[in-house]
């Protein structure tokens, strides 16, 4: 019996992949490179451009009376995602199987991750924020349990961001984050046998192996500040109020978004035109999905200039997330603004099980009134 050459290849690769532990990643709806770059923190910051992603109620923080953000373009992907698009680059097409599996060998129990987020033409107008959204969530994870497996998932989406802050009194801002996003998710997880069984198989179709959900969610986010002096700002996000679920009738829908509670301090030290921001977060209170309480803990500094907009022009950033070091710098360059971070998250049960360490970058334009 002819045995073929991709058979080959997979059997092989069997004897090649290392074993790891599936945890699961903490998941946020819009993520902002600068909020990660110090810590993931977002919960008690200042007024930002990124506001319908971090408080809503900042916006009602700041005076500008007309505000259009031309385009936001975020992207994070995993350091193991670059090493591997470099490898693939640098690999001798003439190669036999052998050295070809030789070189991947250290690919298999690390994911592979790639996030892409969109913003174009926003509109702020006093309190209220207007934002079209779009993006894509992307993984790919090798591993063996007792058989050989793949896990993925691609999660993309489409739709806006509706926001407005209300001022109450002088010390306490409320706010309100509407956010219709229409999903298609593909995810599975394939066993070694499912895959050779697809090579085989003229029957099999790829939807046999790949679970599709697509459907309307509305999600919304509720956010308050209070400010009990100068210095000090104390922060709570209610996000995906009462889960996102379904709006209308689909025959698969996407499971309905968690609800997450956050609470947050910040305390800045202002040094005009610098300021010193120092930030703490307990994120998701709730946690249905019962994390290792050190995953919820944040902490983050940022030493900032300003000397174009109402925020801080240019900055450092630096922080912990889920027990690992982060860090990012940012400038505002007249025509754009620029942030680059290098953080990390936990794949696994508590810090330190699974790191898997990724990079994020903001290119942002604005014209402001």
């Amino acid at each position: 019996m002819r045995v073929s050459p991709i058979r080959t290849l997979l059997y092989a690769a069997t004897a090649l992949l290392s074993s790891s532990a599936l945890g699961e990643e903490q998941r946020r709806s819009l993520e902002s490179p600068r909020a990660l770059g110090r810590g993931n923190t977002f919960v008690a910051v200042n007024d930002s451009d990124e506001a319908t992603r971090q408080n809503p109620a900042t916006l009602s923080e700041t005076k500008i009376r007309f505000q259009v953000r031309w385009l936001q373009l975020d992207a994070m992907v995993g350091e193991n995602t670059v090493n591997t698009i470099t490898d693939i680059a640098n690999f001798d097409a003439e190669a036999n199987a052998v050295s070809m599996l030789e070189t991947a060998e250290d690919k298999f129990g690390k994911r592979q991750f790639a996030r892409v987020q969109i913003a174009p033409v926003g509109v702020r107008i006093l309190w209220f924020e207007l934002s079209p959204v779009a993006g894509s969530t992307n993984f790919l994870d090798f591993r063996v349990p007792t058989t050989p497996e793949i896990t993925f998932a691609s999660d993309s989406y489409m739709g806006m961001n509706l926001a407005f802050g209300l001022p109450i009194g002088k010390e306490l801002s409320v706010g309100l984050n509407l956010r219709p996003l229409y999903h298609t998710i593909y995810s599975g997880t394939l066993q070694f046998a499912d895959v050779i069984d697809f090579i085989d198989s003229d029957a099999l179709e790829l939807s046999d192996l790949v679970d599709k959900r697509e459907g309307m969610q509305l999600g919304g986010d509720v956010g308050a500040i209070w400010r009990p002096g100068k210095q000090w700002r104390f922060g709570l996000v209610i996000e995906n109020v009462g889960y996102a679920g379904e709006v209308g009738t689909f025959k698969a829908p996407p499971q309905p978004t968690p609800m997450r509670v956050d609470v947050g301090m910040s305390y800045r030290y202002d040094f005009k035109p610098w300021a010193w921001d120092l930030n703490i977060d307990v994120q998701d209170l709730i946690n249905p999905e019962e994390y290792h309480l050190l995953r919820l803990l944040h902490f983050g500094t940022e030493l900032g200039r300003s000397y174009v907009s109402r925020d801080l022009d240019f900055g450092l950033l630096a922080g912990v997330n889920e027990g690992y070091f982060t860090s990012g710098i940012y400038a505002d360059v007249f025509i754009a603004r620029l942030n680059v971070s290098y953080y990390a998250v936990e794949l696994g049960e508590y810090p330190g099980q699974r790191k898997d360490r990724r990079y994020a970058a903001t290119l942002m334009t604005t014209t402001t009134f």
